[in-house]
């Protein structure tokens, strides 16, 4: 599975810097997430991010946007 979060903020309010740390933020929140439902509500066996890609920033009629794209491994097993 891939997950995708992306992080809108306006130029005027924010720089790049900031913008990462939220960004960082939201992958860690994601990841945490998927570590404490780690059976994704009893479907899988077992499931973990398995990696973290950060993409952006674009920059468009004022605003920023980034985002990050985390690919979770799970197994399922089938009778």
């Amino acid at each position: 599975f891939q997950v995708v979060g992306l992080y809108k903020k306006y130029v005027a309010t924010t720089t790049n810097d900031a913008l990462l740390n939220d960004v960082y933020k939201l992958a860690d929140n994601i990841e945490t997430a998927i570590r404490n439902e780690y059976t994704l509500s009893d479907t899988a066996s077992w499931c973990q991010p398995a990696k973290t890609d950060f993409i952006g920033p674009f920059e468009g009629e004022g605003t920023l946007i980034k985002g990050v794209m985390i690919t979770v491994k799970a197994k399922y097993y089938f009778r």
